[in-house]
């Protein structure tokens, strides 16, 4: 959803505001139970805002509109934007495809709390959780690849192979073909199996919603590509703003049924 300056909640506006909060404080209170600690996040950017400043006002009812939305759609990827020039609030939030409606909703309700309070007057921040992440900027990223806010994990144990090179190439090739598979999916994601000398690894990846089918093959090739260490590790995870791919030699994908 997308909103510009002089857009306001409804004529009802204090009623709707108090009900957003109270969605919040649900799912909020549901989160701290279901939700792990974020796994990273970023106060990005170099400006800052003023408590009570336009900016700020615009920024809170963004991230209801989101919260809100992740209630009532199951789409899984959610977008608002409020203002204009340097008072332009801007939001995306993004879940992994394979979670529930129910947990994609109050990972976002968490995220857009925590990233408050993490980045309390930071003009651009992002935070990831191990099932979304959430960011906003006062300048307008929607549509464009994000690679300046990255971050890299690996497992601190090597695959268990006799054919490390082997298993490296095994995991190079799995995701790059999810690559395109994540091309030809509605929600830009697809996971996948492969098996090696019995040893079988899992794997997914996924794009923000607003990309290019062409800019979410671009961003997950860039991904795999400027990995510089080789893929002898039993897992994986390398994710940015805009798109992500986790590997491990266990099943860690939530079968929907």
């Amino acid at each position: 959803m997308k909103f510009s300056k002089g857009d306001s909640i409804s004529s009802n506006g204090p009623m709707i505001y108090s009900m957003l909060l109270a969605i919040i404080c649900v799912l909020v209170n549901q989160a701290i139970v279901t939700q792990a600690d974020p796994l990273s996040h970023s106060c990005f950017s170099h400006d800052n805002y003023t408590k009570g400043s336009p900016f700020e006002q615009n920024l809170n009812r963004s991230l209801e509109y989101i919260v809100n939305d992740s209630v009532n759609s199951t789409t899984g990827f959610y977008q608002a934007f409020i203002g204009q020039g340097e008072d332009l609030a801007c939001v995306s939030a993004l879940c992994r495809a394979d979670i529930t409606p129910n947990d994609c909703a109050s990972c976002i309700a968490n995220a857009s709390v925590e990233i408050r309070n993490r980045c309390p007057t930071s003009k651009g921040s992002i935070i990831w959780y191990d099932q979304c992440q959430l960011k906003y900027h006062h300048v307008n990223f929607f549509g464009f690849i994000d690679h300046d806010n990255r971050l890299n994990w690996t497992s601190n144990n090597c695959a268990a192979s006799n054919d490390l090179s082997g298993f490296s190439a095994t995991v190079h090739d799995l995701l790059n073909n999810m690559t395109t598979g994540a091309r030809d999916s509605e929600k830009l994601y697809t996971e996948s199996k492969i098996t090696l000398n019995s040893t079988d690894v899992y794997g997914l990846v996924q794009c923000v919603g607003d990309l290019s089918l062409d800019d979410c093959t671009k961003c997950l090739q860039e991904l795999i590509g400027d990995q510089t260490c080789a893929y002898v590790h039993s897992g994986g995870r390398v994710v940015d703003g805009s798109c992500n791919y986790r590997y491990e030699s266990y099943s860690f994908i939530n079968i929907q049924t």
